[in-house]
């Protein structure tokens, strides 16, 4: 008898090979073909009001480090929803890739505001995506957008919500699928993108914010102190918050508290945020920082605390 089993079997391991490539190819050839007969919108508007999204703005989906960051995230918000965000190989999309968002928002809703058709898949021309961005058009610049779609395209979000005894679970990527036009030379010349309907569904129930153009010339720990001080303030005279919650808000659980408050003082000292001031009182578990606008006074309006996450 042979001591064959069908574990390692040639003939029948090279068949489950073929399989499974006929059966990836015809999965790609479907989902190619989804994509093209999903309308495109053509982001073509210049000098377009920079949006972003209120939900990505509330807790640190992107990263603020140089290096890659391949931590996993978890954190539950105030509607007891868990949310767990998982870099792919390539790393946690970072608040640099968060421009690509930022610019397919802006566009898509302009045009919503005037009254244009929409659509969640969006052809970029490259070269409109970084003047918008403030990135410069030198070679560099081109060939990082293709990394930056891969880092959205893997990065995934999960999140789950408890409702009559039952967990309901959804998981997507900042993109679902991107296609590129690039020269020989790696020069990407425009691509498009195809937003998933977390992403979407914000545009179209008018879930974003503005904000300032000085916003592209932050490096990304101002960049993220900055959406938390534009989604809180709001119509109120200052937002007060804990020290370690901010923290959390901002970078999670990546890093030491006292690093934090260095990088924080830092840029206190070197002037705030463009629009926002922010102040630290207080010592050790009592540590406040508080935000208010530039150049107003503290009678208008009133001021919350923040409730800590959960």
């Amino acid at each position: 008898m042979s001591d064959m089993q069908p574990w390692n079997d040639p003939e029948r391991l090279e068949a489950l090979k073929r399989a499974g490539a006929e059966r990836d190819a015809k999965r790609a050839a479907e989902e190619a073909q989804r994509s093209a007969q999903m309308p495109l919108f053509e982001a073509v508007f210049y000098d377009v009001q920079p949006k972003d999204d209120q939900h990505t703005m509330e807790h640190p989906f992107f990263a603020t480090a140089k290096r890659a960051d391949k931590k996993v995230r978890e954190f539950t918000d105030s509607r007891g929803r868990k949310t767990t965000i998982t870099p792919s190989h390539y790393g946690l999309a970072t608040m640099y890739d968060k421009d690509i968002l930022h610019f397919v928002v802006s566009q898509l809703m302009h045009a919503k505001n005037k009254g244009d058709t929409i659509a969640p898949r969006v052809r970029i021309v490259s070269n409109d995506l970084l003047e918008f961005a403030k990135r410069g058009d030198g070679m560099a610049q081109y060939k990082r957008l293709i990394p930056a779609l891969d880092r959205l395209a893997g990065t995934r979000i999960k999140t789950e919500i408890e409702t009559d005894g039952k967990v309901i679970t959804k998981a997507f990527g900042w993109i679902d699928g991107y296609e590129v036009i690039s020269g020989r030379d790696g020069k990407l010349y425009e691509f498009s993108v195809t937003l998933p309907p977390w992403v979407y569904n914000a545009i179209l129930g008018d879930e974003v914010l503005s904000i300032g153009r000085d916003y592209f010339d932050l490096p990304p720990f101002e960049r993220r102190l900055y959406e938390l001080a534009r989604k809180h303030l709001g119509k109120q005279a200052e937002w007060k918050i804990k020290l370690g919650n901010l923290k959390a808000k901002t970078v999670g659980d990546t890093g030491e508290l006292r690093e934090f408050r260095r990088n924080l003082k830092r840029t206190i000292k070197q002037g705030g945020l463009p629009g926002y001031a922010a102040s630290i009182a207080g010592r050790g578990e009592t540590e406040i920082v508080t935000f208010t606008r530039k150049g107003e006074g503290s009678e208008r309006g009133r001021s919350t605390v923040d409730e800590p996450l959960q």
